[in-house]
């Protein structure tokens, strides 16, 4: 749970939290960066394996 500290009348995140927070997004977005990869990876192969030409970009 982020703490959170009251400045001029609003609620800010401490500094501590908002770090916490900013580490954890950057890991799940390397490790979901990398599922995503494999997934395109093996897909590719399943299709060339198939008969398909697979071509990269749009």
């Amino acid at each position: 749970m982020a703490a959170f500290r009251l400045t001029g009348g609003r609620r800010v995140a401490d500094a501590g939290a908002h770090d916490d927070l900013t580490a954890r997004m950057r890991a799940w977005a390397g490790e979901h960066r990398a599922a995503r990869e494999s997934a395109l990876a093996a897909a590719r192969e399943r299709l060339t394996a198939q008969g398909c030409a697979v071509r990269e970009g749009g």
